[in-house]
């Protein structure tokens, strides 16, 4: 007779087997992906004890000394294929819940007042105007490189109207700027840029309530169109020539993915730079509780982080006491150049560069580094 303890061990044990199995491509943030890590060493040993126990059960069929103890290992073996065939299923549901998990509330780059289209300019690859302290800007900024990689962006045509050599000049503008602000500007060739070669037809919302409702659906298409490229990438762009969202004009949910409006550059690189760990900055981020990282780039005083936006007071930012929500309620840090962050609001001032704090961040970032 099968001891009932012992096949609910096996099936237990099991669990390592299915979910160390079962995957989910996403990009989580680094706490998760930090806990990941060690439930899959969790699982790993796990694992190891259920392979040991099926080979046991194996091993008493063919050493049993009559037909009772056979069929009890037989049924062993019965429980554990039943019990793998279950786990296969409930990994597939842990793996959607572990996709769905990270996701919050978009982190978008507001539009000025009214529906006012905001075009931010892209700067030329000679331009110096966003250098940080000490640091220079490459020449030339290549689409393509057969030299190291440290990091590789598809940018995706979505929902794109007329002829793709459009989007081939926004990517061109796109690159440039993003490459010409970052740490690897210093070795632009260690950057590829990748195109997809087919429109990614999402139909996205042109309002923002739409988009918000939509949020999910439409960076898992996005990341479906860059796949179905089969080439590797870091990060997948989706750019749309086509207002979208209404107020906003591009967003992320940190997993890999952005989506912005091909002229914003600005707000390309903003997006990706929460990949990275930086925080919003038309916002008190760190002390209202919106930051990505609260050790990275907090407002701050010194250099203009106290500063707010049309219709609030200093109250609201660096120093103040104040939340009044996850809107443009200040202007952020200023750059070294004398403009404003990166990371705060698509129409502060210019130039634009990243302020100390982020850059601080910035070259710690191993793919980031020349």
């Amino acid at each position: 007779m099968i001891n009932p303890l012992k096949a609910h061990k096996t099936r237990i044990l099991l669990i390592g087997i299915c979910v160390s199995l079962y995957t989910y491509p996403v990009r989580a943030d680094p706490l998760i992906d930090s806990l990941a890590n060690m439930i899959d060493a969790i699982y790993g040993v796990a694992a190891g004890i259920a392979a040991l126990l099926i080979v046991l059960q194996a091993v008493k069929y063919k050493t049993a000394a009559g037909p009772v103890e056979r069929d009890e290992a037989k049924r062993g073996i019965l429980n554990v294929v039943m019990g793998l065939a279950i786990l296969l299923v409930a990994g597939y549901v842990v793996g959607l819940i572990y996709y769905v998990e990270p996701v919050k509330t978009p982190a978008v780059i507001p539009r000025a007042g009214g529906t006012t289209r905001i075009v931010v300019s892209t700067p030329t690859p000679s331009s110096t105007t966003s250098a940080p302290p000490g640091t220079t800007t490459s020449s030339s900024v290549p689409v393509t490189t057969t030299a190291q990689v440290k990091l590789t962006v598809m940018y995706v045509p979505v929902d794109w109207q007329g002829a793709l050599s459009g989007f081939d000049s926004a990517v061109a503008g796109q690159a440039g700027f993003l490459i010409s602000n970052i740490p690897l500007k210093d070795c632009p060739a260690s950057v590829r840029i990748l195109k997809s070669s087919t429109v990614c037809t999402i139909n996205v919302p042109l309002d923002q309530a739409g988009c918000n409702a939509q949020t999910l659906n439409i960076i898992r298409k996005i990341e479906q169109c860059a796949k179905a490229e089969g080439k590797p990438y870091d990060y997948a762009v989706g750019l749309t020539n086509v207002d979208i969202c209404g107020q906003v004009l591009g967003f992320s949910i940190q997993t890999g993915v952005v989506i912005a409006e091909s002229s914003q550059a600005l707000v390309t690189t903003h997006e990706l730079s929460h990949e990275w760990g930086l925080n919003d900055e038309y916002v008190d981020a760190c002390r209202c509780g919106f930051a990505v990282n609260p050790r990275t780039n907090c407002l701050d005083a010194s250099i203009g982080g106290s500063d707010p936006a049309p219709g609030y007071t200093a109250a609201a930012c660096a120093g103040g006491n104040q939340c009044p929500g996850y809107t443009k309620t200040c202007e952020g840090n200023k750059n070294p150049s004398g403009g404003r962050c990166i990371m705060s609001h698509a129409i502060a001032t210019e130039p634009r560069a990243y302020c100390t704090h982020c850059w601080s961040h910035l070259i710690t970032v191993p793919m980031l580094k020349c």
